[in-house]
């Protein structure tokens, strides 16, 4: 619950339009869609590919208990994706690339566990509709796509970063394991994209969207538990819906249940314990806000 009246952004209500067929507001679509002559369509498509033959492939093993061998990201080769296709590969319209999957097994348990259907999955990324690319959100530069339905997030990681993620698996798939309502990021894949002719490599990991919900999101807040550098721009600036604000912009209060609100903070100290354990500090936590109106109350 949250006192509308003392947040100082302005309404937005007025830009929301209603859906046509149903008294829920539509959502507003974000990012560019990747369509033929976009910068990153080759890209795209050498990623929908990959991703639909690496479940496909995996899906066909049979399942067994992970082994530590399983978290090894150095055991899997890399498979040639050539223009014409292969004996292991559909022919495309994309330029020849190379595609390796890192620990595979690992992130297929990790699938299972976390609800994602394998079909589903595969619709989502690799159907008929193209991917969106967003404008990078933060300071790391990296690039994001997002599906078509907003479940699912692709996200280009830094070769360090791609060695730290495969480091902490072991210890990130045994804390999700045991923890079931962990506000950690939900990681489904992690992949890596080689293009021949241009000496390139783009690694990616695919997570799930935390705001892909029924419900639009109004504002969305990025908190560090710290007031240095932490505004989202200068005062009196024009920000909209989709603008991140961050501990600075904080000016209202949140009241929860006691039961949940005992749930939340000890997830929140057993998620933020596992970080400690594995030497990451760099973090934060994304909340969202969304407004209800009366026909919502009332419905």
């Amino acid at each position: 619950w949250i006192d509308r009246d003392k947040v100082r952004l302005p309404s937005l209500r007025a830009t929301r339009e209603p859906a046509k067929k149903t008294k829920k507001y539509a959502k507003k679509v974000q990012g560019e869609t990747i369509v033929k002559g976009h910068r990153s369509y080759d890209l795209m498509l050498n990623l929908q590919l990959g991703i639909r033959h690496n479940i496909g492939k995996v899906n066909e093993e049979p399942i067994q208990p992970l082994v530590p061998k399983d978290f090894d990201k150095n055991i899997n080769r890399q498979i040639f994706f050539p223009h014409n296709g292969s004996e292991d590969t559909p022919p495309h319209s994309s330029t020849d690339f190379y595609w390796k999957t890192y620990c595979p097994y690992v992130f297929r348990e990790l699938r299972k566990r976390f609800g994602c259907d394998p079909g589903q999955y595969v619709y989502s990324l690799c159907g008929d509709h193209a991917l969106r690319e967003l404008s990078s959100p933060g300071k790391s530069g990296s690039v994001f796509y997002i599906s078509h339905d907003d479940q699912y997030l692709c996200k280009s990681l830094r070769k360090s970063e791609l060695g730290h993620l495969c480091n902490i698996l072991q210890g990130y798939h045994k804390h999700v394991s045991e923890h079931v309502h962990t506000i950690l990021p939900k990681f489904f894949g992690l992949h890596r994209i080689t293009n021949p002719q241009k000496s390139q490599r783009v690694r990616f990991i695919v997570m799930a969207n935390v705001f892909c919900r029924d419900i639009a999101i109004h504002r969305m807040y990025d908190l560090k538990g710290s007031v240095v550098g932490r505004s989202s721009g200068k005062p009196g600036e024009k920000l909209s819906e989709n603008t991140i604000l961050k501990d600075l912009d904080l000016d209202c209060t949140f009241k929860m249940e006691r039961k949940w609100k005992d749930i939340f903070f000890r997830q929140l100290e057993a998620d933020c314990e596992f970080l400690q354990r594995e030497n990451i500090m760099d973090y934060s936590l994304l909340l969202g806000v969304h407004f209800q109106d009366e026909e919502d109350l009332q419905e």
